[in-house]
This record gives C-alpha cells, sequence and structure tokens, in this order.
C-alpha cells in the first residue's frame, strides 16, 4: 500500500511538474504574435498611461479603469486599475514598490500601423500562459479605441468584439519598461 501512494504521488508530481515549466509539457505558454520593435511613430502620446474599460467592483459601486502605460521601445505594462481619483497614487504604490517587475503577466508588446494599435499581453492560467491579443484604432493622439479581443490558448483561439475607449493621462513619473520578461 505504502509502495502504492508513494508511486502516485511520485507521477502525480510528474505531471505538476510539467505544468510549471515555462513553455513546455502539457501547459504550454503562448508566444506573441510579433516581435518587439520600437515605436517611432506620433500616432500616440507615451509620456504618461492610458485609462478606460471602467467595471465597478463587486463590494462596493466604485468605478474602477483599467489602467496601461506604452513606451517607446514597443512595450505595453499594464498596471491593474484603480478608482479615477486614485490612479496616481496607485501607480506610485507600485513603482516605488517594485511590484510591477515582479510578474510576467503585467508586460507585453504593442504596434500601431496604419492607424490599428495591437496590443500582446500574457495572461497566466490555471494551465499555462495564455496570450491575449486586443485590437482597435487609434482615435487621436490621446484616444483609441479598442473592438477585438483574441485569446490564444493551447490550440484553441477565441474571438470577442469588445467596445472599449482608453483615455490619455499625463504622467510623469513612469515606471521603467526595463524588465525580465521581454528584451
Amino acid at each position: 500500500m505504502r509502495c502504492s501512494l508513494l508511486t502516485i504521488g511520485f507521477i502525480s508530481f510528474l505531471m505538476l511538474e510539467s505544468c510549471f515549466k515555462d513553455g513546455e509539457g502539457i501547459c504550454p505558454t503562448e508566444k506573441f504574435s510579433f516581435e518587439r520593435i520600437d515605436y517611432t511613430g506620433n500616432e500616440i502620446r507615451t509620456e504618461g498611461f492610458y485609462y478606460g474599460n471602467s467595471f465597478n467592483t463587486l463590494s462596493s459601486d466604485d468605478t474602477i479603469y483599467e489602467i496601461f502605460f506604452l513606451f517607446k521601445n514597443g512595450v505595453i505594462l499594464n498596471a491593474g486599475g484603480a478608482e479615477y481619483e486614485n490612479m496616481t497614487s496607485y501607480i506610485e504604490v507600485l513603482r516605488s514598490s517594485g511590484s510591477i517587475y515582479e510578474s510576467k503577466k503585467d508586460w507585453g508588446l504593442f504596434k500601431i500601423e496604419n492607424g490599428i494599435v495591437t496590443f500582446n499581453q500574457l495572461i497566466p492560467r490555471q494551465c499555462g500562459i495564455w496570450m491575449r491579443e486586443r485590437t482597435g484604432v487609434v482615435l487621436n493622439d490621446s484616444t483609441m479605441l479598442l473592438t477585438e479581443e483574441i485569446i490564444h490558448m493551447k490550440n484553441e483561439t477565441t474571438i470577442e468584439t469588445i467596445n472599449d475607449t482608453f483615455c490619455f493621462y499625463p504622467y510623469s513619473a513612469k515606471p521603467d519598461s526595463t524588465n525580465q520578461f521581454l528584451d
């Protein structure tokens, strides 16, 4: 009986281990749909952050806004979300604590071609890391409308129509885009 339990435990360990190896095993890490390229255009502003895609929390009526930074090196940082009046203090806490540099899921790539913006971001899931691709149009240098979200997971792809407007917020204390997850 003890031998059987050890065997079952060892096999379970091997199965779980294959899930946690980055990009290997039964739980793979999806890849970005394009390589990182420097953003040299002037379609959008990059000396601050964008906020939008608001939602209400379950615990209160507070409206939370998704926040992300776009960098000239083609990197996007999803900083999470905060209430409008607390966005800058929320970002300052993230920046000063260094916690934004600890998670692969917060970083991704972006590109703009012919007025179309595309974001690639990694999403950790129970089994592996999926890739979320959002696309939309640049309305002006401080507003973009994301219209499609594609989730790439294992051998499946789901496509959803979205309607998320993001607005620019000038912010001089922008975090550094250097991180351990992107070259």
